[in-house]
């Protein structure tokens, strides 16, 4: 029974410890990579080919299967949780675009027209639109995570980094396994793969999931639970290898759907009548300073009513079905290998992708107020208002009842309601060759790579009264295309010593066919091209500019209302490293890099003239040339004692940053090239083994960004011009990290494996947008920030229970059950008045039962 001593005395040390780490701490995974003391079996394709972790010269954090299922991960925003660096933020949909940063650089917009800082590839293919990820990790072989610019191999050009998601692909032998998953908030989930050996040279693996579970943020004004998770996806894989034939092939072809009640913003309080807050132009209706305080107090009073996870307002935007997420991922992938000789390989990856998405939100996080009938955008005020009378003679918001048109009532909606609908096909083909000469000395990678995408993105804006406005509703055809030649060198002069130096030049060309429109009548999702709302015809909202004549600007003629531009951008960028192997599991490395992100063309802006070009005027690229040294081991003691440490320093040079902005005519979000910027940062990573039987894993991430030149131009375009210099990153924590403490113990007689675990994840707070400075004050704004977290998790598995096939595991997430806000939506500066949060999943518990075979 010593085993059961054991656990309790490492549970009580775990809680002890956790509850004292500094809140900047965090949880890692490099139980994965320090499986042994020479981490032969951790095999990485950072440099597109297969090398151990070791042998690499860049930071790198790799999540394998069996540590998604003991943090209980399901989600690719999850896998904050366990990666240094790896940051993210809830898009202005909540989680089901995820927002990914590394090393301080982060996607601001989900527009096709805007490359990601972040790069995302699923079996080597690039995802740019990573709406519906979350439905696909699901039999995954690894997560790789690469820090840093990926300016040589990896597909498209990134400034950031890269994730790579892989799959389990075919093997020899029959079997595979079948999983359930209960728990609370109605959790139920099934997952599972077989595979199948048809002949010597062909496998087929079989997989999929169907993941449900209930909403957490309570809605008052539907009495519906948000932030559900309704996802099904599966994936069929076949590898063709012909026996004697210097060739193999893997074909990949996966789907997915994600079918949600999503996120619900939540405003507090505490913020609202914060200046520019609630008292924003959105509430000129009234007419009066009075009235706009009544309307102010009155949303206050709201808001300090809910619970903690609770909000209200209903998008007038949602589905017929009441959901506001429905996305349809369909993808091909195939991978050709021949193998000319030992030391010469030919490869090429295609990729295809379909993806069908449509988002909506309240973003105002409170509900609307009522109208007697009658009521529109030119007549409301305070005296036309519906509204039972609260305490001290506060109007009381619509509460239960649905403002919009699903009501049928003359209301206003508070806040920012807003959908996305994409639709995007693309294509990608990647063309290598990669060997080795000189007896092992110079190993080379040479290389195309061709991608293209086009679609439909309509995007809305906010909706002040929801039966009368004229709506600027953007539509965009847009067209991406990048080409690109690479190649790369390894020159290994000595058995220890590496230099590595590679070049790319990438060419891309935006196109942009630009449509606004106005409508009469809010109206539920399309697919594609100009809508009539209601019977009315739309109306043109681009204006002329001396560059461009629209052939017919007036009503009734939308189809005459386009704008079309073409913009071509080209970089070389490049990689140039040495690195040391002291001993076969230490590598001692530096190395320099250059990445690339296109510019682009404003896709949300609605108005184009010679004051307001900003549907035409494109964006230009942003370069990062990095700077990076690093140490990794590990190490394995005479006792038995193993232990590792990988750390990794960096400093960035960031060049005509791309940052998101709002527009002085219509209040768009729209992209400039407002800044230059230096980041430093230091990444840690750590592992020790003092017993066979317990494990301690941590690390903690440091960034420090800081613009160098941050000014937005007073040119009649950007509200609130100024200069920001002084402004903080949006969406960095400068610290983040965390902790896990394992037990693992073998049962006697052959009757499986427990273990038992907890972990630690914390971060520093973050501020909501870029321009967060304010130049009278000289302080940083407070209702930008939003603080910093920490959360605890645990796990409990056996494996092979009682020696059979089975494994069984229970996982708690959020085990203190805190209230943490993962981003949100900041309209304030563009007087739209909201200020409204995202907030983190509650305490959730799953029971998971695992049959291998």
């Amino acid at each position: 029974m010593n085993y059961i001593r054991r656990y309790s005395a490492v549970l009580a040390l775990g809680c002890s410890t956790l509850a004292i780490v500094s809140p900047a701490m965090a949880e890692q995974s490099m139980q994965d990579q320090g499986a042994s003391a020479d981490s032969g079996a951790i095999v990485v394709t950072a440099r597109r080919k297969e090398e151990r972790l070791m042998d690499v010269p860049a930071a790198i954090s790799v999540i394998n299967a069996e540590t998604l299922m003991a943090k209980g991960i399901t989600s690719p925003t999850q896998l904050t949780q366990a990666i240094p660096s790896l940051q993210q933020s809830s898009s202005g949909f909540g989680n089901s675009t995820p927002h990914f940063l590394i090393r301080g650089q982060r996607q601001q917009l989900e527009f096709m027209q805007s490359d990601q800082s972040v790069g995302v590839y699923i079996d080597e293919v690039v995802v740019p639109r990573q709406q519906g990820l979350n439905a696909s990790l699901f039999d995954i072989a690894n997560v790789q995570v690469l820090k840093g610019p990926q300016g040589t191999l990896f597909g498209k050009n990134q400034t950031g980094g890269a994730i790579l998601f892989t799959s389990q692909t075919p093997q020899n032998d029959f079997g595979g396994y079948g999983s359930i998953t209960i728990g609370d908030y109605q959790a139920r989930k099934v997952e599972g793969a077989i595979n199948i050996p048809i002949t010597d040279d062909l496998q087929i693996r079989l997989a999929g999931q169907i993941n449900r579970r209930d909403g957490y943020m309570h809605n008052i004004s539907d009495d519906r639970y948000y932030g559900d998770t309704h996802t099904d996806g599966w994936r069929v894989s076949v590898h063709y290898a012909p026996g004697g034939a210097p060739i193999e092939n893997w074909l990949i072809v996966a789907g997915s759907t994600q079918k949600e009640l999503g996120a619900l913003s939540k405003q507090f309080a505490s913020t609202i009548g914060l200046p520019g807050v609630g008292t924003s132009g959105l509430f000129t209706l009234f007419g009066s300073p009075e009235g706009d305080a009544l309307y102010t107090a009155a949303i206050r009073a709201q808001a300090a009513s809910f619970g903690r996870w609770e909000s209200g307002g209903v998008s007038p935007y949602q589905l017929p079905n009441g959901d506001n997420v429905d996305i349809k991922n369909f993808s091909v992938t195939n991978k050709t290998e021949l193998h000319i000789n030992d030391d010469m390989t030919l490869r090429n990856i295609f990729g295809y992708r379909y993806l069908e998405s449509y988002q909506s939100a309240n973003i105002g996080g409170v509900a609307g107020f009522h109208f007697i009938p009658g009521t529109t955008a030119t007549n409301a005020s305070a005296s036309r208002l519906v509204l039972p009378v609260g305490p001290n003679g506060v109007p009381q918001p619509a509460g239960n009842i649905v403002c919009g048109p699903q009501s049928g009532y003359n209301c206003l909606a508070v806040g920012f309601y807003s959908f996305n609908y994409v639709e995007q096909r693309q294509i990608s083909e990647e063309l290598n060759l990669l060997g080795s000469m000189m007896d092992g000395k110079l190993d080379y990678i040479l290389g195309g790579y061709y991608f293209r995408e086009h679609g439909v993105q309509i995007t809305s804006n906010f909706v002040p009264i929801s039966h009368a406005p004229r709506i600027g509703i953007p539509q965009n055809e847009p067209a991406n295309q990048s080409t690109a030649i690479f190649g790369q060198l390894t020159w290994h002069p000595v058995s220890t010593i590496s230099v590595t130096a590679g070049l790319r030049q990438t060419w891309d060309k935006r196109e942009t066919n630009a449509r606004t429109v106005t409508s009469l009548r809010d109206y539920f999702p399309w697919s594609g091209g100009i809508i009539d709302a209601d019977g009315v015809d739309a109306t043109c909202a681009l204006q002329d500019s001396p560059t461009t004549t629209l052939p017919n600007n007036t009503p009734g003629n939308p189809d005459n209302c386009l704008l079309s531009a073409t913009a071509k951008f080209k970089k070389l960028t490049y990689t140039a490293s040495v690195d040391w192997h002291p001993t076969p599991d230490t590598l001692v490395y530096a190395v320099t890099r250059k990445g690339y992100r296109s510019g682009g063309f404003n896709h949300s802006a609605t108005l184009q003239s010679a004051t307001n070009p900003t549907v035409l005027t494109p964006f230009n690229p942003e370069t990062v040339t990095d700077y990076e040294v690093g140490f990794k081991s590990n190490w394995r003691f005479d006792n038995g004692m193993r232990a590792g440490l990988n750390v990794a320093a960096y400093y960035n040079k960031y060049k005509d940053i791309q940052r998101a902005l709002t527009t002085l005519v219509g209040s768009k979000s729209v992209t400039a090239n407002a800044a230059n910027a230096t980041i430093k940062g230091v990444e840690v990573e750590a592992r020790f083994e003092p017993t066979p039987f317990l494990e301690l894993t941590g690390y903690y991430s440091y960034i420090k960004p800081k613009f160098k030149s941050f000014i937005v131009p007073d040119n009649g375009l950007y509200r609130d011009a100024g200069d920001y210099t002084q402004s903080k990153f949006s969406g960095v924590s400068a610290h983040s990290g965390g902790a896990t403490l394992r037990m693992h113990e073998d049962l006697p007689d052959d009757n499986g494996t427990l273990s038992a675990s907890v972990d630690y994840y914390g971060q520093s707070g973050t501020y909501l947008q870029d321009n967060n400075w304010d130049a009278v004050t000289q302080t940083h704004l407070a209702a930008e920030f939003v603080p910093g977290y920490w959360v605890l998790g645990a796990n409990i598995a056996w494996q092979n229970v009682m020696g059979k096939p089975f494994d069984a595991s229970f996982n708690v997430r959020n085990l203190a059950n805190k209230r943490y806000i993962t981003g949100g939506v900041d309209g304030s500066t563009s007087r739209i008045g909201t200020l409204a949060y995202f907030i983190g999943e509650p305490r959730m518990f799953t029971f998971n039962l695992t049959y291998r075979f």
